[in-house]
């Protein structure tokens, strides 16, 4: 009892997967609520508290299986808000510091689970015409980009510390490996826990952000995507936008500013196929093959 948190947690969500195997969605949820109880980052009702998630495989993996519950259950808005709660808790993850080989496989791992969100929405959409359902599928689409931009950001940043050595940069990883241990240990510790510490550690942490950014015109960046201030700055006209995916690419239409509609198209493997192929015919390989042959180009 109160040890071994991460492996009990482990076992339930495990039997709940076993009872979604099965076709008992409620019975798994249970077990999956079972999970996010012991793993601490759940009200005493067994609602998710956003600011408990931490980055943890385990909460990843339930917070999905939670979604894949309640669609079986019919209740994609449900589903929809679990898989941003999974994605919310892998962006923790990729926040620490880990390695360039593990970060791709993050990358990997994201990109699914953005796909799968971004599918859920647009089902959602096409039943409800849901205009604010737009607006999530383009947040989910530039969140999706800007976690990627963001890892080059961070690795740009890494080769700037080693060499230039600066301390600012090594209070700041320090300060930042300090957090993340303490809220884990926080929320493993079997009696009540205070954030004292942690808030200390993150005010100084805060302190550090602010000199580097004073320092450093170049480390003045928002990571966060805000999807308003983003539609508010483009250009009059159309704007088409692309996600992507494993299984289906997703083409998000904006017309001065506004999200007018989404349309997704099937069979993305052999659409990615054919845009390589037309581009190295007609541009990697030179303007040859499109001078030749205005008519096949066209």
């Amino acid at each position: 009892k109160n040890t071994r948190l991460r492996e009990q947690a482990n076992i339930y969500t495990l039997k709940g997967k076993v009872k979604l195997l099965s076709h008992q969605p409620l019975l798994a949820i249970e077990d999956f609520k079972k999970t996010l109880s012991i793993l601490k980052v759940v009200d005493r009702t067994g609602n998710p508290v956003i600011s408990r998630i931490y980055g943890e495989n385990k909460l990843i993996d339930v917070f999905e299986q939670m979604a894949n519950s309640y669609l079986l259950l019919k209740k994609p808005d449900e589903a929809l808000d679990y898989m941003k709660l999974a994605l919310f808790s892998a962006d923790k993850i990729r926040n620490e510091f880990v390695d360039d080989q593990t970060k791709e496989r993050l990358q990997s791992d994201l990109k699914y689970l953005t796909e799968k969100a971004i599918d859920l929405a647009y089902q959602r959409y096409s039943l409800t015409t849901n205009k604010a359902l737009l607006q999530t599928i383009l947040e989910l689409a530039e969140h999706s980009k800007a976690r990627t931009l963001f890892d080059q950001i961070q690795r740009n940043q890494q080769s700037f510390i080693i060499n230039n050595k600066d301390s600012l940069f090594v209070k700041k990883e320090a300060f930042e490996r300090a957090i993340i241990y303490n809220e884990k240990e926080e929320l493993e510790s079997k009696e009540q826990f205070t954030n004292k510490n942690t808030d200390s550690l993150k005010f100084y942490l805060a302190l550090v952000n602010k000199q580097i950014k004073q320092k450093y015109a170049q480390f003045n960046f928002e990571y966060e995507v805000n999807v308003q201030k983003l539609l508010a700055i483009l250009p009059k006209g159309r704007v088409i936008e692309y996600f992507v995916g494993k299984e289906a690419i997703y083409t998000i239409d904006i017309k001065d500013g506004k999200l007018k509609q989404v349309v997704k198209l099937v069979n993305s493997q052999s659409i990615k196929s054919e845009v390589k192929s037309f581009t190295q015919l007609y541009f990697t390989n030179g303007p040859a093959a499109m001078l030749n042959a205005p008519k096949s180009f066209y």
